[in-house]
């Protein structure tokens, strides 16, 4: 399961280019529509101790996990309702936006994930928006999702001598 988020922190944000001229385009969630309080999410947005920040998170985790929804539902749901609220930042630039959302996308798959086992890792890799075209184009070729052709060939460029 932890395999199929490889490179989900970055592919949330997929396609994004980190040229100032760019605005952030926030993902619209897929995943079974969770019950988020919004003035959870936005205290997530104004709290800057990180300590504080991964406690006010690991709780919205644990309420939805309550709910049923699993851990990539999680992440997808998170990010879908973190992002406009830092779009909507006026003192940010478009770069910072942009960091600011990959960060917490981060953040998310670590609390999602913390109550796994931890047979395996998630890596967060940042690749150039032609590199994930081209990762978009082969899984669609391969009949599997981004994240499972990531993994195979990631798994199979380890086994090479």
């Amino acid at each position: 399961m932890r395999s199929t988020l490889l490179f989900s922190a970055f592919l949330i944000c997929a396609g994004q280019n980190l040229a100032f001229a760019q605005p952030l385009v926030c993902p619209v969630s897929t995943a079974a529509t969770a019950n988020i309080s919004s003035k959870e999410v936005a205290s997530l947005v104004a709290i800057e101790n990180p300590v504080d920040r991964a406690a006010m998170l690991s709780h919205i985790v644990a309420k939805l996990r309550d709910g049923g929804m699993v851990s990539s539902g999680i992440v997808e749901n998170l990010v879908s309702a973190y992002c406009p609220l830092v779009a909507a930042n006026k003192s940010w630039s478009d770069q910072q936006k942009k960091a600011n959302v990959r960060s917490f996308a981060s953040e998310a798959v670590r609390a999602a994930y913390a109550f796994e086992d931890a047979s395996e890792i998630i890596l967060d890799v940042a690749l150039p928006p032609d590199v994930v075209n081209i990762i978009n184009k082969k899984a669609l070729q391969d009949h599997v999702t981004v994240q499972d052709w990531a993994a195979t060939a990631v798994r199979n460029a380890a086994k090479a001598p």
